[in-house]
């Protein structure tokens, strides 16, 4: 008995001093990855009793509207703004200043107090030609020393149907050219552009220009945002994205990569990329990838109702809440401590294997029993580039 104790330690000991060499190899037919450091996205939720209806960001700082009145993110709290306007509908950035759009007017974030710009209900602004632009239903405006002016000809709007041209360049109407109803608007190509349910309108500050489009039509009658970028023009709509280049319109769906196609907002991301609010989540998408972001793990909720983005911050208000998806600088290296660090701080080891815990009721925490080890480990502690932008 005595002997065979001692083959086997001398035989575990061969093992080991071989297996040793195999490490020390110094010419390995491997080679070791740089560890390049690229952007982590780190997920954070603020739970609200109603839903989040609007959210901006500005100077670091996060306002979002609950019950049409402005909160501010403090410390993970949504603390009201007392000196802000009620019956909120939409914050918007623009030009670097914050701006609240209520049914009692257009105002203005200044030195922490709201400045009443115009009294009348505006639902979109844009920048145009260097210019603030805002529209209410009917009619576009633009701002001029602190004042929201109409845009509207004097002779009223004239219409592309050319049947009601003149030989002199005037137009004979049956009815009032209208502009609206607007829903949203957007500078793009040196154009302004109109979004009505369900219809894009050219406007040239003249004539209301409704066949403008050379080829392709809208996937749906129901639109929901507007956003120019660059070269292109994307629509939102429930039946995916519509994309504007030049006068052609083309659609963006489910069979071209587009994660879910029930889409609700839009904005534009930090690095060139573009944010897409959804009914079930939201949707990074990238030159050539898209980056999903679903409910529990990265939203309080599914329901996205807009986006608001930062430097290196994403903030998607839901019907539960914020979500908030920052990126941080990692490497694997990183991540991999993360990862060790969360898996000791709460006892997710078991005999050095990885496993599930539960929350009762009681508030205790209880190891489920099950084989599973396996599966857990492979995928809790396997560092991944996955979900980033690297």
């Amino acid at each position: 008995m005595k002997n065979l104790m001692i083959f086997s330690i001398l035989f575990i000991t061969a093992i080991s001093l071989q297996a040793q060499k195999l490490y020390d190899n110094p010419n390995p037919l491997w080679q070791a990855a740089e560890d390049d450091v690229y952007l982590q996205e780190v997920s954070q939720k603020v739970f609200t009793d109603s839903p989040i209806q609007s959210v901006a960001e500005i100077a670091g700082e996060c306002y979002a509207v609950m019950n049409n009145n402005i909160y501010i993110l403090v410390d993970d709290k949504l603390n009201p703004v007392s000196s802000a306007p009620k019956s909120v509908n939409k914050l918007i950035n623009k030009s670097g200043n914050l701006w609240a759009l209520s049914s009692s007017g257009l105002y203005k974030l200044e030195d922490d107090s709201w400045k009443l710009i115009d009294n009348k209900e505006f639902v979109d602004l844009t920048i145009h030609n260097g210019t603030l632009h805002g529209a209410t239903m009917e009619e576009i405006y633009k701002l001029e020393n602190d004042k929201m002016v109409s845009t509207k000809p004097e002779a009223g709007y004239f219409t592309s149907n050319t049947t009601m041209m003149m030989a002199d360049g005037s137009q004979v109407l049956a009815d009032p050219v209208r502009l609206g109803p607007i829903s949203k608007i957007a500078s793009y190509s040196g154009s302004m552009y109109v979004l009505r349910p369900g219809r894009l309108v050219l406007f040239d500050g003249k004539m209301v220009n409704q066949d403008f489009i050379d080829w392709g039509t809208l996937p749906s009658r129901k639109t929901n945002d507007m956003i120019s970028m660059g070269s292109r023009l994307f629509i939102s709509t429930d039946r995916g994205l519509s994309l504007l280049r030049g006068a052609a319109l083309t659609t963006i769906k489910g069979t071209d990569g587009l994660p879910y196609e029930n889409t609700t907002s839009l904005e534009m991301g930090f690095d060139g990329d573009l944010w897409i609010g959804t009914m079930k989540g939201a949707i990074r998408m990238l030159k050539d990838e898209w980056h999903y972001f679903g409910s529990n793990r990265w939203l309080p909720g599914n329901n996205v109702h807009d986006i608001a983005v930062g430097d290196n911050s994403v903030y998607i208000a839901t019907d539960n809440g914020i979500g908030i998806i920052k990126y941080e600088p990692y490497t694997l290296s990183k991540k991999a401590k993360y990862y060790e660090q969360h898996i000791n701080e709460w006892g997710h080891k078991r005999l050095g294997f990885v496993h599930t815990m539960f929350k009762h009721g009681n508030g205790e925490w209880v190891r489920e029993i099950s084989d599973n080890d396996g599966g857990w480990i492979a995928s809790a502690c396997r560092p991944s580039k996955v979900g980033t932008n690297k």
